[in-house]
């Protein structure tokens, strides 16, 4: 493969425009028309390890914009499997799922709260046998209109609040899988 030289002095295929970290700079950036940021110098870089700071200043900018979509991107296939999982009554194939996916992390409920119904919900919420999925149920009925209404800030808050342990997630998470009325196909995991 020919090589070339990035504007930063690395080297790059003769196709691309930027090198590879030249690249990765550019896409935590934000992809700005300016470019890739200017690499850090090796000082500034051990100043900000020594302060205990990551030495990318846009890993900030990463975690706020890209993370959670990221994370959003990798929940739907796990809900998918999920719902499946629970219609068919398999124990051990939600313990293994909820096991790989087990970051607590508010993209699983969401993913699920988009298609759930809250009718189901409110259902189970009155009929189930246990008080803690009686009480995943009712943090169900809380969550599902607030993520149809696009109110991300409310269903942190509820996920944060009513899903504190992995108890309380994985109830919500399979209460949520019982109410859900119509889930895209997973890709293959």
């Amino acid at each position: 493969m020919l090589r070339s030289t990035c504007p930063c002095g690395k080297p790059k295929s003769v196709a691309a425009d930027y090198c590879r970290d030249c690249v990765r700079r550019w896409e935590r950036a934000g992809w700005p028309d300016s470019g890739p940021p200017a690499p850090m110098s090796s000082q500034e870089r051990g100043t900000r390890i020594a302060q205990g700071l990551r030495p990318d200043p846009y890993d900030r900018l990463w975690a706020a914009e890209l993370e959670p979509r990221r994370r959003m991107h990798r929940a739907v296939p796990v809900a998918a499997h999920l719902v499946r999982c629970v219609a068919v009554r398999d124990a051990e194939g939600v313990r293994r799922l909820l096991y790989r996916y087990a970051d607590l992390h508010w993209s699983l409920p969401v993913s699920l709260a988009v298609t759930a119904s809250p009718v189901l919900a409110a259902m189970i919420a009155r009929t189930a046998p246990e008080v803690r999925i009686r009480r995943a149920a009712r943090t169900a009925c809380e969550l599902i209109p607030a993520v149809a209404g696009g109110d991300h800030a409310r269903a942190g808050v509820v996920i944060r609040l009513r899903a504190s342990s992995w108890e309380s997630y994985a109830a919500l998470a399979i209460v949520l899988a019982e109410s859900v009325t119509s889930m895209p196909a997973a890709r293959a995991a």
